[in-house]
């Protein structure tokens, strides 16, 4: 939905390119592989391998998270701040990796405790999915730049399997601290 000035236009977003008039091709949408919600980012993503089982062939996306105020102040609830899985066969989008609640750990109480910035999930030869996080991470508008991050916020995350039957049981999460280079 639109909204202009706090009201609904009753219109959806469409493209913005006038394809027939500009005689630019539009986009094949039959190429789209699952739908994220509005501002939530998607940014990297990777295919689970052969070891994880019925989730093997899955594209794992990561979802950097919104950036309000400036991207959507009336938003009800954050958007992204998490990972999520698509199953090719039916481009269902479900949770992977999340916070209890929608939006990023330290704005839960939970800085250190959870995702705040995800952005570039990859399967390690060892099997396992790595996912750089890259830390509390605002946005303001009064400051120049408007982006500021904190320093010293930023992880990866190493998930792994806990078993064949990845549905009863969630992923474990370590986490390994990044370091700045002593050199």
């Amino acid at each position: 939905m639109v909204i202009v000035n706090g009201q609904p236009q009753g219109k959806g977003l469409d493209f913005i390119i006038d394809h027939a008039a500009s005689g630019l091709t539009p986009p094949d949408r039959s190429v789209v592989v699952g739908l994220h919600p509005f501002n939530s980012s998607p940014s990297k993503l990777d295919v689970a391998p052969a070891s994880w089982g019925e989730w093997a062939g899955h594209v794992f996306v990561a979802e950097f998270g919104d950036l309000a105020p400036g991207t959507n102040p009336l938003r009800g609830q954050p958007a992204g701040y998490r990972v999520v899985r698509i199953d090719p066969a039916t481009n269902q989008v479900e949770p992977f990796i999340r916070n209890r609640q929608a939006g990023p750990a330290s704005e839960q109480g939970a800085k250190g405790r959870g995702i705040e910035r995800p952005f570039d999930p990859k399967f390690g030869p060892d099997g396992a999915l790595y996912l750089v996080d890259y830390g509390v991470f605002k946005f303001d508008q009064s400051q120049t730049p408007p982006f500021r991050s904190e320093p010293g916020t930023g992880t990866i995350w190493r998930v792994t399997r806990t078993d064949m039957q990845m549905q009863q049981q969630p992923a474990q999460r370590e986490r390994m601290r990044v370091r700045k280079d002593p050199s």
